[in-house]
């Protein structure tokens, strides 16, 4: 049986993980659908950050298909290619993040901002 010091000290593991992925905006208009929902009114996208997700978890996370969220065109047959999660921000103040793949130079190509990546769930 594990104790709570041990989920505890698992759980500041995981926020550090995450927390500690660079932070970048995209700079051009998102390539894919990100809304959450079709029938809600979230208002108008107002910015994309991405991160790169932790190596230890790029495999183990959802991403709805092989599309660049950057540059909108597939990423399986790529080498160079990365887990990312894309986090929208509508001006409802609605945020969220989401699994996908991009090419590396499309990445490269984002705009580094400050502050902590978020951290899911």
């Amino acid at each position: 049986m594990r104790d709570d010091s041990s989920e505890e000290k698992d759980r500041t593991e995981w926020e550090t993980t995450w927390r500690n992925r660079a932070l970048r905006q995209l700079v051009t208009p998102v390539q894919v659908d990100i809304l959450p929902t079709p029938n809600d009114d979230w208002g108008k996208v107002t910015r994309v950050e991405i991160a790169i997700d932790p190596s230890q978890y790029a495999e183990s996370a959802w991403r709805k298909d092989d599309i660049c969220p950057i540059c909108g065109s597939t990423t399986t047959e790529v080498d160079r290619r990365l887990a990312v999660t894309i986090y929208p921000h509508f001006s409802s103040g609605f945020s969220y993040g989401l699994g996908a793949w991009v090419h590396e130079l499309c990445y490269a190509g984002c705009e580094e901002i400050p502050g902590p990546a978020p951290v899911p769930w």
